[in-house]
């Protein structure tokens, strides 16, 4: 069960920002300037947790993972993607929804696109807007005939937070 709309679960960290927008559907997740192996792991971490308390994957449409202000990956960072990811979904079917991917740039892009699974990038796309990566999401779970319990005014409604919620 759902907590009420109002109430977002979070994460902060120095160089990553996480939560969960219950009337859109999604997860979001924006990364800082750098990008280092224990900010991937804490993460992935609240994500695995969030499969035990908020987390059900018929609730949610997809997610966002914001990569526009990274200016570094730090060395080790894709291997603690690749394994945390695959932790994470022995524990909760994440596999079902569509992440959006949002980057500013082609090095950003070729980053990202290394630290994906090869076997799991249908699912995943890199996209250059927030208003794509909406696009993306919905896109995906229709032609999954996925069909989340949303108002159609928030499809394409950014998912909102304010520090302190």
């Amino acid at each position: 069960m759902l907590p009420e709309s109002n109430q977002q679960l979070s994460l902060k960290l120095e160089n990553a920002t996480a939560f969960v927008d219950f009337d859109t559907r999604l997860f979001y997740i924006q990364y800082g300037k750098i990008i280092e192996a224990e900010v991937t792991a804490q993460v992935y971490e609240w994500m695995k947790a969030g499969a035990t308390s908020w987390f059900n994957e018929e609730d949610f449409r997809g997610g966002v993972f914001d990569f526009r202000s990274v200016e570094k990956f730090a060395f080790g960072n894709t291997v603690v993607a690749q394994q945390a990811s695959q932790e994470v979904n022995e524990v909760a079917d994440y596999s079902i929804l569509p992440l959006a991917l949002i980057v500013n740039n082609v090095q950003q892009a070729t980053r990202v696109r290394m630290s994906m699974r090869q076997n799991d990038t249908r699912r995943k796309g890199l996209v250059f807007s927030e208003e794509k990566a909406l696009e993306f999401i919905n896109s995906w779970n229709k032609e999954h005939n996925r069909l989340v319990k949303v108002e159609e005014s928030l499809l394409m409604a950014w998912p909102s937070y304010t520090p302190g919620n």
